[in-house]
């Protein structure tokens, strides 16, 4: 005869395991998010993924970059601090549609209505001495 604690237990028991595989499988949906910064433009371009690297719009001499991407969302997020202005090459004057697609504590709170867009997809704008530049 097979105790009633055990009898009890095992329903418990498989439902624990079966909640404990049931997050790792729905993690594997759920969108994982990137944030990554870097001093200066020499470490950006050796570090960043190439999403970001081959921006040729980003000054040579930026510092204190900062990237936001996702494996399940298009939308990318980069800032900068540079003297330069971003490259006019690709680049035209334009109204800047949409908002960026992240959340993250460098961003600012009020975005920029004109900028320029870059590459036919990132709105780039200059608010303050930094550079914000974002894809839909």
């Amino acid at each position: 005869m097979i105790p009633v604690r055990t009898l009890l237990a095992t329903p418990t028991l498989a439902a624990a395991v079966l909640a404990l595989s049931g997050c790792t499988l729905v993690e594997q949906f759920l969108p994982s998010q990137t944030e990554s910064r870097f001093p200066d433009f020499a470490a950006f371009q050796s570090e960043a993924g190439e999403e970001f690297t081959s921006l040729a719009w980003v000054p040579a001499d930026a510092l204190l970059l900062a990237t936001k991407d996702s494996d399940h969302d298009p939308g990318r997020m980069l800032k900068f601090e540079s003297e330069t202005q971003v490259a006019s090459e690709g680049c035209v004057p334009g109204l800047l549609e949409g908002e960026a697609p992240f959340e993250t504590v460098w961003w600012p709170s009020d975005e920029a209505l004109t900028g320029v867009v870059c590459n036919e997809t990132w709105r780039v704008f200059e608010l303050a001495g930094a550079w914000y530049a974002w894809t839909p």
